[in-house]
Formats: structure tokens, C-alpha cells, sequence
């Protein structure tokens, strides 16, 4: 999920060349969602995994909405951007994928992506249109595709992390896996959450490598601190707003996570 601030009004003096837009990648959004806290995990339907829950959606760009209002109308710089890069090594092809992500009892990472074309439908048909005289079209080379570079909970490395990657209950992965015998096609647009154990005997007896919540967090209340952590981070960069930081606490403080 990319957000995109572009510079308007008046803007404060500053030694360094002007910016015209910021971009901004959600580490582990599937189409439009994430799960964990405030996103409750949805069912799997036709997927190999559960999938995100919808609420998680509107968190980043409400902070980032305000971002770009400050910006345009009083000249206060956005936080730099924010992406997977090629020139970080934070982009990778599916093969680099799946020789890092780590090992999670039942989960294998996807073995096909959707890649896209040069199509050919013509001389009469160019980047602006016009009679499709070749149907169905030729396909031409292949654009490149890669990836974000996972860390070692399956996550990806670059871009904003937000609350489901800084103080996370599970993985979240921007993909999912059609299940019976359309596996292994992607499953649609459907992003996954992949649970953790809850003690490290559990993980190791389950052969997952992603540390256990008790290995993260040691208690309930080193969860809510690992969470109001997280949440004056987010704050402090401008990824969060203030009320959605104490519900995110609050959230914490009421939940099961650990009990």
C-alpha cells in the first residue's frame, strides 16, 4: 500500500532542493488491511490462510492526511520517504523471496507472481489507444518483478512498520495462497496472518522459527509496553495519530495476548 503526498502552498525556506511528492509503503498489507490489534483476523474462504481484517486500513493515511494539511499550509517538511529499494537490497526477486522467509509449520511462500507484459495488438495501436487489429494480443518481453525482502518473521524490511510489525501477534504478508486445486495460484487480492506460538516449546515442537510471543514480550504487561512503545514511535514520526495511539494501548491493555 503506497500514500503519496505532493507539495503545495507556501513553503518555509530550506537549504535542500525542493520536494515535490514522498512515498510510503505498509509493511505487510495485503490489498487494504493488516491483522492483530484493532484488526481482528478474518476467515480464510477460499485461501489457504486467514486472512487481514479491514480495519487496519484508514490508521496510516489519517496520520498521513494530516501530514500532507501541514505541508501544504505551513511548510513543515513530511517525513522522508519510505520504500523498498534495489539500491538497499530491500527488494528482491521470487527466488531471493522464498530463500529468505523463514521457516513457518504449514505456510510455504507463494512459488508463482503476477508479472506483466509488453502487449502487442498492432501498428494501429499505441500508448494512447486506438484499433486493437491483433487479437488476442502478442506478448512481448516481461517487465520486472520483484518483491519485498522479508526479515526473519516474514515480514517485509522496508517501509513505514506499523503497529502489526512493531509489537506483532503474528505475521502479517501482503499475499495468500488459493487453497484444493487452484493451489498454488495467489489467492485474489487477500493478504495473510500467520499466528505465533505462544511459548518457545510450542514453536520449537511446531518447527517455526519466528520467536514465540513469550520470547518477545515475556508477560501481558511486556506486550502493553511493547505496544505503547511502538505507538509514541509512530507519534513521534508522524505515522500515527495521537488517538489512534491510545486506542491502540487501550487495545493492548484489554486483550488475551499472554494471560
Amino acid at each position: 500500500m503506497e500514500s503519496i503526498a505532493q507539495r503545495g502552498g507556501q513553503l518555509r525556506p530550506s537549504d535542500r532542493p525542493a520536494r515535490q511528492c514522498e512515498l510510503y509503503f505498509q509493511n505487510g498489507f495485503g490489498h487494504i488491511g493488516a491483522a492483530g490489534l484493532l484488526a481482528p483476523v478474518q476467515p480464510a474462504g477460499i485461501c489457504q490462510h486467514s486472512t487481514q481484517g479491514l480495519a487496519a486500513i484508514a490508521v496510516t493515511p489519517r496520520a498521513l492526511v494530516k501530514v500532507m494539511d501541514e505541508w501544504a499550509d505551513q511548510g513543515i517538511e513530511p517525513p522522508d520517504s519510505n520504500y523498498p529499494r534495489l539500491e538497499s537490497q530491500t527488494l528482491v526477486s521470487l527466488a531471493g523471496f522464498r530463500e529468505a522467509f523463514p521457516s513457518i509449520p504449514s505456510v510455504a511462500p507463494p512459488s508463482v507472481m503476477n508479472t506483466v507484459d509488453v502487449l502487442n495488438f498492432g501498428p494501429d495501436f499505441g500508448p494512447q489507444g486506438g484499433i486493437e487489429a491483433v487479437l488476442p494480443p502478442i506478448h512481448g518481453r516481461r517487465y520486472t518483478a520483484l518483491v519485498p525482502r522479508p526479515d526473519a518473521d516474514g515480514t517485509g524490511m522496508a517501509g513505514i512498520k506499523t503497529m502489526w510489525s512493531r509489537a506483532p501477534i503474528g505475521t502479517n504478508v501482503g499475499w495468500n495462497v488459493r487453497a484444493g486445486f487452484r493451489a498454488p495460484d495467489l489467492c485474489s487480492l487477500s493478504g495473510s496472518f500467520i499466528p505465533f506460538a505462544k511459548t518457545k516449546a510450542e514453536r520449537l515442537a511446531n518447527g517455526d522459527s519466528r520467536r514465540s510471543l513469550e520470547e518477545r514480550y515475556q508477560s501481558h504487561a511486556g506486550f502493553v509496553r511493547a505496544v505503547t512503545k511502538a505507538a509514541n514511535e509512530l507519534v513521534k514520526e508522524r505515522f500515527l495519530l495521537e488517538e489512534d495511539a491510545n486506542a491502540f494501548i487501550d487495545a493492548a491493555q484489554t486483550s488475551d495476548v499472554l494471560r
